[in-house]
This record gives C-alpha cells, sequence and structure tokens, in this order.
C-alpha cells in the first residue's frame, strides 16, 4: 500500500542517455496500475523535446504527464511575500519594492537573491546607502546570473528572437518562439505589447547585442558615421553641443531626451562599458533620422555623389538589415540584399577615407 514518487531532477540531459526503449520503459511504469509509481520531472525542456533528442521515433512519454510552468510573481503574489517578510520583522517601503522590481522582475529566484544579500547587509550596518550597496552588492550578481539566462536563451535559439521582440527589427520571429519564451517568464504580456520580465534586465540586453562582433564591414560603416557626426557636432555647436543643437531643431528635442534617459541609466548600472557620449546610444536609423537628415547641409559635403533623401534610403536600409548580420543570420537576407548592403557600406567607409 505504498505510492511511490519519483523526483527526476535536471531531465533535460536524459536525452543524451536514454533510447527510446528506455522512455517507453519508463512510460510502462507510469501508467501501469500495478506498479503505484508516479513521474515527477524538473527540465526547461519539454518532454517530447527531449525525446526528440537521438531518437528518430517518440515513446509518448511526454503524453502521459502533466505540465506545471514555473514564472514569475504575480503582483498579487508579491503582496503576500512582502507581508510574509514583514512578519519575520522585515519591514520594507515602497521605494525599497519598487527598486526591487526594477531590478528583479517577480522573478521568485532573483528577488530572494537580492533580498538576501541587502537585507544582511542592513542587519549588519543599521545606517546604509542603499544606492551603494547595490551597486557593491548587487550589480555583479546579477550580471552573472544573467550571463547564465544568456547562456540558456543561446542554447534554446532564443536570444536572437528575445532581441527581435524587445530592439526589433523582425526578421524570422516566429510564434512558437513567443511561446517559450512566455513559458520561461522572459516576457510577458502587457496590453498588446511584449515586456521584458525585468527592466534593468533589458538594459542588460540593450548593451550585450551592441557587444555582439558581427558583420566587420558595417561594424566600421556604423563606426564611421558616429564619429563622423560626433566630430560635426563639435565643429558646429562645440563640445557641449546639445543645447545648441536643440535651439536650431527643437523638433529632435524629445529624441534627445530619450537618448539622454538610456544614457543615464547605462552610465548608472555599468559604469564601467557606458559611453558618455548621446550618438553612441542612436540605433542606426536614428543616426540618419535625428541628425545626418536634419543638418545635412554639415554631411554633403563628405556624402558626395547622392542627395539628401537618397542617402536616407541608403541609411534607413541598412538599419534594417542590420540585425539579421548581428546575429549571424544572414540566411533570411537575399543575395541581392547582402551585395547592395556591402557596396553602399563600402562606399560610405571610401567616403570617410577620402575625407581622412
Amino acid at each position: 500500500d505504498i505510492n511511490v514518487i519519483y523526483i527526476l531532477d535536471e531531465f533535460d540531459h536524459i536525452g543524451a542517455i536514454f533510447k527510446l526503449e528506455d522512455f517507453q520503459f519508463l512510460r510502462e511504469l507510469s501508467t501501469n496500475p500495478d506498479t503505484k509509481i508516479a513521474l515527477a520531472t524538473i527540465f526547461r525542456r519539454t518532454i517530447h523535446e527531449i525525446e526528440l533528442i537521438g531518437n528518430e521515433a517518440l515513446s509518448k512519454l511526454s503524453t502521459v504527464f502533466q505540465d506545471l510552468n514555473l514564472g514569475l510573481f504575480t503582483n498579487e503574489e508579491m503582496e503576500q511575500y512582502w507581508k510574509q517578510l514583514l512578519e519575520f520583522g522585515i519591514d520594507t517601503d515602497t521605494e525599497y519594492q519598487n527598486t526591487v522590481q526594477y531590478y528583479t522582475g517577480n522573478h521568485p529566484f532573483l528577488i530572494d537573491v537580492f533580498n538576501s544579500k541587502m537585507i544582511n547587509e542592513l542587519l549588519i550596518k543599521e545606517d546604509i546607502d542603499i544606492s551603494n550597496s547595490i551597486d557593491n552588492l548587487i550589480k555583479l550578481t546579477f550580471f552573472n546570473l544573467y550571463d547564465n539566462i544568456v547562456t540558456f536563451l543561446k542554447e534554446e535559439k532564443l536570444y536572437d528572437k528575445l532581441i527581435q521582440i524587445l530592439f526589433g527589427p523582425k526578421y524570422d520571429l516566429d510564434s512558437k518562439s513567443i511561446e517559450r519564451l512566455l513559458k520561461f517568464g522572459i516576457i510577458y504580456i502587457n496590453g498588446k505589447k511584449y515586456k521584458c520580465f525585468s527592466e534593468f534586465f533589458k538594459e542588460y540586453l540593450f548593451l550585450k547585442q551592441n557587444e555582439i562582433d558581427f558583420w566587420p564591414l558595417w561594424t566600421e560603416t556604423e563606426s564611421s558615421l558616429r564619429n563622423l557626426i560626433k566630430i560635426k557636432l563639435n565643429e558646429n555647436y562645440g563640445e557641449n553641443w546639445e543645447e545648441k543643437f536643440i535651439e536650431k531643431y527643437p523638433k529632435k528635442e524629445n529624441s534627445l531626451e530619450k537618448l539622454k534617459e538610456t544614457m543615464i541609466k547605462n552610465q548608472r548600472n555599468f559604469p564601467e562599458k557606458a559611453s558618455t557620449h548621446l550618438v553612441d546610444y542612436t540605433n542606426p536609423r536614428e543616426l540618419y533620422e535625428i541628425f545626418i537628415s536634419s543638418d545635412w547641409n554639415s554631411y554633403k559635403d563628405i556624402l558626395k555623389g547622392k542627395q539628401r533623401k537618397e542617402w536616407g534610403k541608403i541609411l534607413i536600409f541598412l538599419a534594417d538589415i542590420r540585425n539579421p548580420f548581428a546575429h549571424v543570420n544572414e540566411s533570411f537576407l537575399s543575395d541581392t540584399d547582402k551585395n547592395l548592403a556591402i557596396s553602399y557600406c563600402e562606399e560610405i567607409v571610401k567616403l570617410k577615407n577620402n575625407k581622412n
């Protein structure tokens, strides 16, 4: 009269050990009422995906399981979490709770990591500076945890999909990948939009995507354009160019403010990596739309041979194909687009070298 429950942790790796008959044997054990055996498996992939590894024919083991996806805390569960802390004598104010939300995004494990470090620090020191403690205690730990998440997403071929959802452009995004990212709790639906589970993780991804070593010619092209814009801004408006630029082009103030917000966040969160120049926070399309297009007279002597609208089409085209190159998905581009992009980039680099 004993019912046995076998808990099989790290079940993702079983595909490297099990053959078809082994999966079938597990299925028979779990479905035979005489054995009275129940299986609880813990894994990241679905059992259906695990069975596919190394098995041409499936055992249908996945059909005997009920899925239970572990995800983010709901807002109601977060309220209960803070109440439980209060029962242990740990009182937190709204500002602290919002800070935890910003870094962890209601992720149960990350919340415990954050609070464990911060509360232990508070117990040791009566009066601490929360911001300094976060810089000293939290960020490096979270960078390492985020690296683990990124590694996992790359293993699951979901990293590029997440970058497309958060930053665009979308070129091979499919509904299955979106569903998997939702299942893993990396994104969630807010209204009709997909949001990253943590704002701090999204900012981290923004820097990571810019560090990807991709198509060298486009790297040189983008670097050339940024340096050209920086030089022209300094020549025309001086070292502190922003105020004079806005006076001349007031419609660009909102765009610069958004870049400034991004820069401030990155300087605060990633002081060693973050640039101090607004131009470095533009995407390729913004290089043209904010600076080159509005201040065309400053660039027409260098970008010779074509009018402003022609260069606009070229730079927007390059901006649109940047991500497929950046994330090693060149197969999604036609040979015509690849060759055209290469010729445009070579033209820009040549113009820049001639200027030098």
